[in-house]
């Protein structure tokens, strides 16, 4: 996977984390079960340190990188 995809990726996680988080604010419930099958859903602080996460690679992928070079004079 390029840098760009990986930008990308992490752009679109950061988008839906942030929706989810909006979504939050109205009644919303931990789990579901619906015929034997459960649904877990994530807690606001949660998706806050996934957030954190994946904004703190998008960051790095985004920084410039440093190139040192040595030169004999």
């Amino acid at each position: 996977m390029t840098t760009e995809e990986k930008i990308a990726l992490l752009e679109k996680n950061l988008d839906a984390i942030d929706k989810a988080l909006m979504g939050k604010a109205t009644n919303d419930v931990k789990s579901y079960e619906i015929n034997g099958r459960r649904i877990d859903k994530f807690t606001p602080s949660e998706l806050m340190e996934i957030y954190k996460h994946f904004k703190t690679q998008l960051n790095s992928l985004k920084r410039p990188k440093k190139v040192l070079t040595r030169v004999k004079w």
